[in-house]
């Protein structure tokens, strides 16, 4: 029997190199293109391939040689691009190479490995990320992994998370003690979240209440999910809120991360182009992936899928597999029993934006770290608006009119929670009265009579 190995037996960065030797300097003579191979890379799904051109004006033609690449070595995609004055080539392996990652691989903020299983971090500078990707590209898991990620890292008490979850992907996070109100799906909720995120990003800013100036200032984190949804964008509220935030939140310790699948400017303006920290996985074409990395000649429409994405940060750009925050590992978080956003709207936050300056400094600690609270604490009924409502009647106020023209009566906004407490009020004592039949006393009086 012969010991030479076959050749699927021979080791993958032997492989490599072969190929080099072979395929890619026959094509580069081919096209008059020379360069010197830097270094072969392992990834988690590909082989990657370091090239220094002998003449650096050759770099257009270097890297649109990649389709021929791909023809000769038989494989689906290689994405190519040029990067700190290498031309990089990333052949993808057969399905049986691919390497996958969960939570437990990782430490810290790590979120998932690159070449040669270097870690890939999560972090707040630049202080937005934008997590964008098609269906099946892993959008979803790489923001799970990374509030699974901060969860761990950070105490409640160190950072509030908010999360908007339009299509009910989250809902394992449902009960995670970081989380200032329910997990927000339909309008009014995602409106109440990005709303209070907007409030506080206010209230710090009116007061100075700078990150790098408050040790103990806790980060506010608004995850939202399919930010480019209609029944996100259905307010324009939220939109002009969420471009105040990109613009304005980094000093003041209010972060975004925003998942999108096919975002325009025209949908989101003034927000795609300052969410600087880029996860971007799987899109339609190549001119999707130029509009979400902000660069030509990433080729995201050339990954693999299901968490297979590129990190941009500044300068740096990195291929790596997602690590997946599997069931178990989001189980261990610590719990907690969110408060509904119509507490949170009714409890602290008017406070928050009404409070006189000669007040600010006893109660800072309760506004800027509310506490969490069990249930619903119930509401005061104020006999100025329960008289309008009984008159008019409970259902002649919707919300919006309410507001409008109940609260310069009221003294203070009208919101939801208000709304409904006295228009459920208003209805109880109606039918209440309608069955109170005439009083036993010996007068003769009856309720409801002229006396």
């Amino acid at each position: 029997m012969s010991k030479t190995k076959s050749k699927d037996a021979l080791p993958l960065s032997y492989r490599a190199r072969r190929f080099w030797q072979g395929s890619l300097q026959r094509i580069y003579q081919q096209e008059a293109l020379r360069g010197r191979l830097d270094g072969v890379y392992r990834g988690p799904r590909h082989v990657t391939f370091k090239v220094r051109l002998a003449d650096s004006t050759a770099h257009k033609r270097a890297v649109k040689v990649a389709e021929s690449f791909a023809l000769d070595a038989g494989v689906k995609n290689i994405v190519s691009m040029r990067y700190k004055g290498h031309i990089i080539y990333q052949i993808e392996l057969p399905n049986t190479y691919w390497k996958s990652y969960t939570r437990d691989d990782c430490e810290g903020l790590v979120i998932g490995f690159g070449d040669m299983k270097r870690p890939v971090e999560f972090g707040f500078s630049p202080p937005h990320t934008l997590v964008a990707g098609t269906t099946d590209s892993g959008k979803t898991e790489t923001e799970k992994s990374i509030i699974t990620a901060l969860a761990q890292n950070y105490t409640p008490e160190q950072m509030q998370l908010i999360i908007v979850d339009p299509h009910h992907d989250y809902e394992e996070f449902s009960n995670l003690a970081h989380l200032v109100g329910p997990i927000a799906s339909d309008g009014n909720d995602i409106r109440a979240a990005i709303g209070y995120a907007s409030k506080i990003l206010i209230y710090r800013r009116s007061n100075n209440l700078r990150i790098d100036k408050v040790p103990d200032l806790p980060r506010v984190v608004l995850a939202i999910d399919e930010a480019d949804a209609n029944i996100v964008l259905k307010y324009k509220e939220n939109v002009t809120d969420v471009a105040a935030l990109a613009s304005e939140a980094r000093k003041f310790g209010v972060n975004l991360i925003v998942g999108v699948q096919k975002p325009t400017h025209q949908k989101m303006p003034d927000i795609l182009d300052k969410l600087n920290h880029k996860l971007v996985g799987l899109v339609d074409d190549a001119g999707l992936s130029a509009r979400l990395t902000g660069r030509d000649g990433m080729e995201c429409h050339k990954l693999t899928g299901y968490g297979d994405f590129i990190q941009i940060r500044g300068s740096h750009v990195v291929r790596f597999q997602v690590a997946q925050a599997l069931p178990d590992t989001i189980e261990k978080l610590d719990k907690g029993l969110p408060t509904s956003w119509d507490n949170v709207e009714n409890d602290w936050t008017e406070k928050l934006m009404n409070l006189p300056p000669s007040k600010k400094d006893e109660v800072e600690d309760e506004l800027v770290i509310p506490e969490k609270s069990v249930g619903r604490p119930s509401l005061t009924l104020d006999m100025r608006l329960l008289a309008r409502y009984i008159a008019h009647g409970p259902n002649h106020f919707s919300q919006a009119t309410a507001r409008k023209l109940l609260s310069p009566i009221a003294g203070f906004e009208v919101t939801r929670g208000v709304h409904t407490l006295h228009r459920d009020a208003a209805v109880e004592f109606m039918e209440e009265y309608k069955n109170i039949g005439p009083l036993d006393s010996g007068s003769g009086l009856v309720i409801g009579e002229p006396v």
